[in-house]
């Protein structure tokens, strides 16, 4: 539904949690993120998904990914009053680190 084309196991064991692999995995699949879209895959079974359980959930996750990104020479960027993005770069810093390597959007 959101483009979450990435292999989330594979995330999960460079050391994210199940929430914040999903974030990277949304990250990986598209251009851009909305915090709407962070909260939708941090809570997929959550009946309400407007209301996250904290006003900034987002922003403490994307905080925690992106301390975990550094150590594999990736980070997240910040597009302030909508949400998030990676550079081509840190895609590729990150799917490197993947065994096995995941797929490319041209894939």
């Amino acid at each position: 539904l959101l483009g979450l084309d990435e292999d989330v196991l594979a995330i999960r064991a460079l050391g994210f949690t199940d929430a914040e692999s999903r974030i990277v995995s949304l990250l990986l699949a598209r251009e851009t993120v909305s915090k709407d879209q962070v909260v939708f895959v941090m809570h997929p079974d959550s009946v309400d998904r407007r209301c996250d359980r904290h006003p900034n959930g987002a922003a403490v996750h994307i905080s925690r990914i992106n301390a975990k990104l550094r150590q594999l020479g990736s980070s997240v960027g910040c597009l302030w009053g909508f949400g998030w993005q990676m550079t081509a770069q840190s895609k590729n810093a990150i799917r490197r680190a993947l065994k096995p390597p995941l797929r490319t959007a041209a894939e």
